[in-house]
C-alpha cells in the first residue's frame, strides 16, 4: 500500500512520516570493490625514450626504444611457494606492460647488492621478475631495464602535419603501460623523469618543464631532458612531439607560462591568439574558485588534429576540430574540464580507480561553473541533458557511478553526465558558494595525495530535513542505477505525488527492481517547506489552481509523468507560449511525454495518441524554438526500438553524436549535423527515421 504524507502548504503547516533514510539506502546491494595492491608502491620512475624510429622487418612499423629505472618499496614480505615441478623456491614481482618486447639488460637492486634473477617472463600485459630466493623483505628496490621495445599507435600516436608528422601521448588511464612498466597508472601518485631523445628539427613537451636547452647528440638526433613532475598518475604523464610545422602563442598573465601549440597552416594566428585568450581567463577564474597555487609553473595546450581527447598533466592535448568547431561555450567548457582536472587528478587525484567518476564529475561541475561566468551557457546546459537521457535510455542503461571496469571507454561512457546533475542537486540545497568552498577544501586538505568518496562526504555532510543526511543522499544517488520516474497527478485541488517503482530495470543482463531514491522536490509555481521525498507517496493540498510543474528545466536526476489532462495543459502552454520556457525546459516536457507515451504510462490510451499527434505537430509547426527534436521527441517519433544494434555501432554514433552538439549551429529541429546522426541512429535501433 502506498505510505501518504497530507501537505498544508497554503497554511505552511507540515505533517510528515517518512522512510528513515538507513532502510531507503538498504535496498540497494553494497558495491564490493576490491582493495588496491598496496604491497608493491611505486616511489618513483625515470624513463628515456627514443623514437620515432622503424621496425628493421618492416620499415612501415613506427616504434620506439627505451630504458626504464622504477623505484619502488616492498611494504611486507614476500615469500613464494615451490615450483610444483622443480621444487625450487622463488619469489617474483609483476608490472603491467601492453605489448612491449625485447627486454635487455634487466637488474635489480636492494640494500646497494644486486639481486639474482633467474628469469624474465614477458606476457601481452605482464613482465614478471623471478628471483631464487625463498623471500624479499620490505624495503627500497630498484629496477632498471636498460633497453626494450614498444609500438607507435597507441599510448604514443602520431598525425599528418604537412611534410612532417607530429606525435602525441594518450595515457589515461592505463595506456601507459604501452610506454613503459607500471605497477598503477591511475591511482599511485610517484614523480616521473623523462628524457626524450628525439630528431633535431622537433620541439618536446612533457608535464614538466624542460631542464635546461636541448642537447645535440649527433646530425640527426638531440635530447631534450625534463624536471620531475610533481607526484602524479603515469597514466597523467604526457608527451608530445613538435614538427617545423607548429607555431606558439604564449603568455604569463596568470603567473604561468601558458602556451598554445597550433599547426600554423591548419590554424590561423587569431584563431590561436582566440582560443589562448579564452584560456588565459579560464586559469584565472579557476585561481579565484582554489585556495591552492596553480600546481604547474607552465601549462602547455596543444592543438592535434584527429585525436580523442585525453586527460593529462602539464602538457593538454586539445582535438584541433574542437578549437576550430566549437561554439564559444564548449569551447570554454573543454578548456575549463582540462584544466580544472590539473587540480582534480592532478595535485590530487582518487584513492580507488573505480571511483574515478567522482574526479570527473567534481571538474565537470567546475567546468560549468567557469562557463556560466564567461558565456551563455543556455545552449550547453540543454546538450548536456540530452546527453544524460540518450545515454540512460540507449547508450548505458542501468549503469551507475561506481565503475565496473575503469576503461577510456566506460570513463567516457559513464562520468561527467548524470553525476554532474547530482552535485548541481547538491548545490541546490546547499548554494553554490558552498559547495565550491567544499570542492576547494577536499583539494586543499589532500593536496599532493588521494581523496574518494568517503572524503567528499565528509565535505557535504550536513542535516538536511531534520533526518537527513545530505552526504548519505549522494552516496545513494552515486551508487545507484536507473533513473526515478515520479508521477504527478492532480486530484481537484490537490496533487498526488507517486515514486513509480512497479517495473524493473536490467543491470549486467540480469532483470532487478527499481528501488525507491530521495527525490528533491522542486515545483514551478510553489515552494514545499521540506527538499527530499524519502516515501513512495506524498499528497499535497490544497495547492492553487494552475500548471505545476515538477522538476522543471531537469535540475535534478528524474523524470516526470503527470495526467492525460495535465500533459494536455502542458503542450497548449509550450505551443501558446513558448518564450516563458527555457530551451532546456522545452526539451525537457517533450523528452518525457514522449518517454511516458511510449512506455505506455499516459493514461487514457485514446486520449494519449491524439496527444502525441498534436505533440509532433507542434514540433514540425515551432521547429525553431524545439532544438535537438530528434532526440527530445524519439519516443513519440521513432517509436519503440525494435532490434539491439551492435555495440560497437552505439558507440561509434555516440561519439558522432557527442562531436555534433559542441556547436549550436547543429542543434537545428530537422537539418544539421545533430539530425543526421540522430536519424541514422533511430533507423539502426527502430528501422525508421526519427520524426
Amino acid at each position: 500500500m502506498l505510505h501518504y504524507v497530507l501537505l498544508l502548504c497554503s497554511l505552511g503547516i507540515l505533517s510528515i512520516h517518512s522512510q528513515d533514510l538507513s532502510q531507503v539506502l538498504s535496498r540497494v546491494p553494497p558495491v564490493t570493490v576490491k582493495a588496491q595492491n598496496t604491497i608493491i608502491l611505486p616511489v618513483s620512475y625515470d624513463i628515456q625514450i627514443q623514437f620515432p624510429l622503424s621496425e628493421v622487418s618492416d620499415p612501415d612499423t613506427p616504434l620506439f626504444t627505451a630504458r626504464v629505472v622504477i623505484q619502488f618499496d616492498l611494504t611486507e614480505e614476500l615469500r613464494a611457494n615451490a615450483d610444483p615441478e622443480s621444487h625450487v623456491l622463488s619469489t617474483s614481482v609483476d608490472f603491467s606492460i601492453l605489448g612491449l618486447d625485447h627486454f635487455e639488460n634487466v637488474s635489480v637492486v636492494y640494500n646497494g647488492l644486486e639481486l639474482p634473477l633467474a628469469n624474465v617472463i614477458l606476457t601481452e600485459d605482464n613482465v614478471k621478475m623471478i628471483f631464487d630466493q625463498p623471500v624479499l623483505f620490505p624495503g627500497r628496490y630498484t629496477l632498471s631495464i636498460q633497453r626494450y621495445k614498444g609500438f607507435i599507435g597507441s599510448a604514443l600516436y602520431y598525425r599528418d602535419a604537412g611534410d612532417h608528422a607530429v606525435f602525441g601521448s594518450s595515457l589515461f588511464p592505463k595506456r601507459v603501460a604501452a610506454l613503459f612498466p607500471v605497477i598503477s597508472s591511475i591511482v599511485s601518485k610517484v614523480p616521473i623523469s623523462l628524457t626524450i631523445v628525439h630528431p633535431n628539427n622537433m620541439t618536446a613537451l612533457s608535464s614538466a618543464p624542460v631542464d635546461g636547452p636541448p642537447a645535440s647528440v649527433d646530425e640527426n638526433w638531440m635530447v631534450t631532458s625534463f624536471r620531475p613532475t610533481a607526484p602524479i598518475g603515469p597514466g597523467s604523464l604526457a608527451i608530445a612531439l613538435l614538427p617545423m610545422e607548429y607555431d606558439v602563442q604564449a603568455n604569463t598573465l596568470t603567473g604561468i607560462l601558458l602556451s598554445l601549440h597550433y599547426n600554423k597552416y591548419r590554424m590561423t594566428e587569431k584563431q590561436a591568439l582566440g582560443a589562448l585568450s579564452h584560456a588565459t581567463k579560464v586559469v584565472a577564474l579557476l585561481r579565484s574558485f582554489f585556495s591552492s597555487a596553480v600546481p604547474m609553473a607552465q601549462l602547455d595546450i596543444v592543438v592535434i588534429n584527429d585525436v580523442i581527447q585525453s586527460n593529462s598533466y602539464g602538457t593538454i592535448i586539445i582535438p584541433e576540430d574542437v578549437v576550430l568547431g566549437s561554439d564559444t561555450a564548449n569551447l570554454i567548457y573543454i578548456l575549463a574540464g582540462q584544466i580544472t582536472r590539473q587540480w582534480l587528478g592532478g595535485i590530487v587525484t582518487v584513492s580507488n580507480e573505480k571511483e574515478i567518476c567522482l574526479q570527473e564529475d567534481l571538474a565537470e561541475y567546475v567546468a560549468l561553473k567557469v562557463v556560466k561566468r564567461m558565456t551563455n551557457d543556455e545552449g550547453l546546459r540543454l546538450a548536456l541533458y540530452a546527453k544524460v537521457m540518450m545515454n540512460e535510455d540507449f547508450f548505458e542503461n542501468g549503469h551507475n557511478l561506481e565503475l565496473d571496469e575503469v576503461t577510456d571507454r566506460e570513463i567516457t561512457s559513464i562520468c561527467g553526465l548524470k553525476g554532474v546533475l547530482f552535485l548541481e542537486s547538491i548545490e541546490s540545497i546547499i548554494g553554490e558558494r558552498d559547495l565550491l568552498q567544499h570542492v576547494n577544501a577536499l583539494i586543499f586538505t589532500t593536496k599532493d595525495a588521494h581523496f574518494n568518496l568517503n572524503s567528499f562526504m565528509k565535505q557535504i555532510s550536513s542535516r538536511i530535513d531534520e533526518d537527513v543526511d545530505l552526504a548519505q543522499v549522494y552516496a545513494f544517488w552515486f551508487r545507484s542505477r536507473g533513473v526515478p520516474h515520479l508521477m504527478v497527478k492532480r486530484v481537484r485541488d490537490s496533487l498526488q505525488l507517486t515514486q513509480i517503482t512497479n517495473r524493473t530495470m536490467e543491470i549486467d543482463g540480469v532483470q532487478a527492481a527499481m528501488t525507491i531514491w530521495p527525490l528533491i522536490l522542486d515545483f514551478s509555481d510553489f515552494q514545499l517547506p521540506l527538499h527530499f521525498m524519502l516515501s513512495q507517496g506524498i499528497h499535497l493540498a490544497p495547492v492553487r489552481d494552475s500548471l505545476s510543474l515538477s522538476n522543471l528545466g531537469f535540475r535534478h536526476f528524474y523524470r516526470v509523468n503527470y495526467d492525460v489532462d495535465t500533459w494536455r495543459q502542458v503542450k497548449d502552454a509550450l505551443f501558446h507560449n513558448t518564450s516563458m520556457y527555457a530551451r532546456r525546459e522545452r526539451a525537457q516536457l517533450v523528452s518525457d511525454f514522449c518517454f511516458f507515451y511510449q512506455k505506455g504510462e499516459i493514461e487514457d490510451e485514446v486520449k494519449a495518441e491524439k496527444l502525441r499527434a498534436e505533440f509532433i505537430q507542434m514540433v514540425r509547426l515551432k521547429s525553431s524554438d524545439f532544438e535537438l527534436c530528434e532526440l527530445v521527441a524519439w519516443g513519440c517519433g521513432a517509436g519503440s526500438i525494435k532490434r539491439k544494434a551492435p555495440r560497437d555501432v552505439l558507440l561509434k554514433l555516440r561519439r558522432q553524436l557527442w562531436d555534433a552538439m559542441r556547436n549550436e549551429i547543429d542543434f537545428s529541429c530537422g537539418r544539421g549535423a545533430v539530425h543526421s546522426v540522430a536519424d541514422l541512429l533511430c533507423r539502426e535501433t527502430t528501422g525508421s527515421g526519427c520524426l
